[in-house]
């Protein structure tokens, strides 16, 4: 997305990186004009008024000028939300990190507006101590194949007929779909868990869910995601 010479946009922090004695160079992904790269002056120093507005886990507004080349120059920032509660539990704050590196990845500069939405939702939910990590897990790597273009394919077999039910079944890689199989690692109930945080915009978590289940579709869409991501 072409973008102007002032951006005044909200955004998350995807990476920081030291510059110099105080600076930092940090790459954002901003709502309404993807991925951007600035350099923040003097954050590094106790008394910068910019370094409150680009915390990791959490949603700024940030007020960036075009400058030469490929950087902007930060001139104004300020933390709207801070998810905070990420930073309490180990395992959370590591996925968190792995989401943030995995958006950066994924995106290029001045594009990728389009997963600021999930990215905000994962973060937001990631906070909620009450919500399950595992099916965060789940429904932010199915996003993330679909944003790609490579969403499994939930309701067919490879020849396009209907999944047949209480069977069990592999996951056929070749064709990124289920395969009936008599000693199939999944039935239908990992294909409806599947299918309901697919079909969800924001993460709504499923109730009563066996955890033996949840690991078993968390390791399946972890492994989708990872094979793209090399």
């Amino acid at each position: 997305m072409p973008t102007s010479k002032n951006i005044s946009d909200k955004a998350i922090i995807l990476a920081r990186i030291d510059y110099g004695e105080k600076d930092r160079i940090i790459t954002v992904l901003s709502q309404e004009h993807g991925k951007l790269k600035a350099i923040a002056k003097s954050v590094r120093s106790g008394k910068s008024k910019l370094a409150g507005g680009i915390e990791l886990f959490a949603e700024n507004h940030l007020i960036l000028l075009k400058g030469r080349g490929d950087l902007y120059m930060l001139t104004s920032s300020r933390m709207d939300k801070f998810y905070g509660n990420i930073t309490s539990d180990i395992d959370r704050a590591m996925y968190a990190y792995d989401c943030l590196k995995n958006v950066n990845k994924l995106t290029v500069d001045e594009e990728g507006s389009e997963y600021y939405p999930y990215l905000s939702n994962v973060l937001a939910s990631l906070n909620d101590k009450n919500l399950p990590l595992g099916q965060i897990k789940i429904w932010f790597g199915l996003k993330l194949l679909n944003l790609i273009g490579v969403e499994p394919n939930l309701k067919t077999l490879s020849t396009g007929a209907p999944l047949p039910p209480n069977k069990k079944y592999n996951f056929d890689f070749d064709h990124q779909c289920f395969a009936v199989h008599e000693s199939g690692k999944y039935n239908q109930n990992h294909i409806k868990i599947l299918r309901y945080l697919n079909s969800k915009k924001l993460f709504v978590k499923i109730n009563k869910l066996p955890n033996k289940n949840a690991l078993e579709v968390e390791g399946l869409s972890n492994f989708l995601l990872q094979e793209h991501l090399k």
